[in-house]
């Protein structure tokens, strides 16, 4: 989802987590930030299956 924009030239920060991992399946978290950490642009989630 989006929140807000970025602009070329903007320095922006990716934190991503795992939330939960199981043996066939992990469930991740990202967030994207710019203005050194404090404006958050994007979020989103992601399953992912583990072979």
């Amino acid at each position: 989802m989006f929140v807000k924009t970025a602009f070329p030239g903007d320095i922006v920060t990716v934190d991503a987590k795992t939330i939960r991992s199981g043996k066939k399946i992990a469930f991740l978290a990202v967030e994207l930030r710019k203005n050194d950490s404090k404006d958050v642009i994007a979020h989103g989630q992601h399953t992912k299956y583990l072979l």
